[in-house]
Parts: C-alpha cells; structure tokens; sequence
C-alpha cells in the first residue's frame, strides 16, 4: 500500500497480504505464493532456467472486495535477466 502516494515501495509503506504472486514461464508452467503482512511473495526463477524459458510473466492477483486500486499494471513482462516486479496499491 503506497502510504506516501509517490508510486515507489518504501520501508514505511503497508504490506498487504491474501494476494498471489504468480510467474509463468514462456513454456506455459508456472508458479506462485501468497502475500502476507510480513512480507512481500517472493518466487524464485531458477538460475538453471534455460534462456529459451524467457521472457517470464510476472502478475498479481488480489482477491475478491479488496479496497485497494492498483497504481500501474497487474502483469508485467520480464526479459532475460531481470528479476523484479513490484506492485503497488493505493486506496480508492
């Protein structure tokens, strides 16, 4: 939850938990966790993943009546080597 509006994940910033966290690789599997209050869902691509299993799709699914918007896109694309994909909400 972006607490300061200025669209980036700070220290102070809300961590929102029930939400998905899923990555699917270019062949179609794929693989995901939960968000907690704690902390952020982390999925780990394996180093041993082929260059050809790129790009991977990175998305989040929130769950139903969540009172949250999201401040840019739920999927987001990553190209061979990157690693990251932050989502963030706001409040409606």
């Amino acid at each position: 939850m972006d607490e300061n509006t200025n669209g980036e994940i700070d220290a102070e910033d809300t961590r929102l938990g029930g939400f998905t966290f899923v990555v699917t690789l270019a062949g179609g599997a794929g693989f995901g966790a939960e968000t907690s209050k704690s902390h952020c869902a982390l999925a780990t691509v394996p180093a041993a993943l082929l260059r050809e299993s790129w790009p991977v799709v990175a998305r989040m699914e929130l769950p139903e009546d969540v009172p949250y918007v999201p401040i840019g896109p739920l999927e987001v694309t990553l190209v061979y080597p990157e690693s990251q994909a932050d989502f963030i909400f706001g409040a409606p």
